[in-house]
């Protein structure tokens, strides 16, 4: 399968006792101008949409976030990715997925849409899938918010 606008996606998480981070890296591998939409890429380290799918050994971790209807894309809702360059985003996973409490093995995987400004359609954008273990990063981040509580 050829990837859509010639971009791919790596997803990394790194789980910190701020949080769990996880860092997607947009590469556009064609000799053209790739648009990426910014509402799906996490842009600005917001995720604004619920585009992770994580899930451990006993189910799904839902996301929390808010869903919202919005406008038609615009053209400055896209970030223009040179061809052969990259751009990164790092977002806090933790502050729109519940993560359930205990020592868990998580398996994470980034799936959005990506409309073409230029054109009709929509391509899918799917990352590799990235494992890691929760030992004491999300205890502290629970902690945290417990206290805050």
């Amino acid at each position: 399968m050829q990837p859509p606008h010639d971009l791919s996606v790596l997803l990394e998480v790194h789980p910190s006792p701020n949080g769990v981070w996880a860092t997607l890296t947009f590469t556009n591998q064609s000799d053209h101008l790739a648009p990426l939409f910014k509402w799906n890429a996490c842009f600005g380290g917001r995720i604004q949409n619920d585009v992770f799918t994580i899930e451990f050994e006993s189910g799904r971790v839902s996301y929390t976030g808010k869903l919202t209807k919005r406008r038609a894309p615009q053209k400055d809702d896209f970030v223009i990715v040179p061809r052969g360059k990259n751009v990164s985003y790092t977002a806090n996973l933790t502050e729109v997925y519940g993560f359930p409490t205990g020592t868990h093995r998580y398996k994470v995987r980034y799936s959005a849409t990506n409309p073409r400004f230029d054109e009709a359609g929509v391509d899918e954008l799917m990352s590799n899938e990235a494992v890691f273990d929760d030992s004491e990063s999300l205890k502290a981040v629970s902690a945290k918010a417990t206290a805050k509580s």
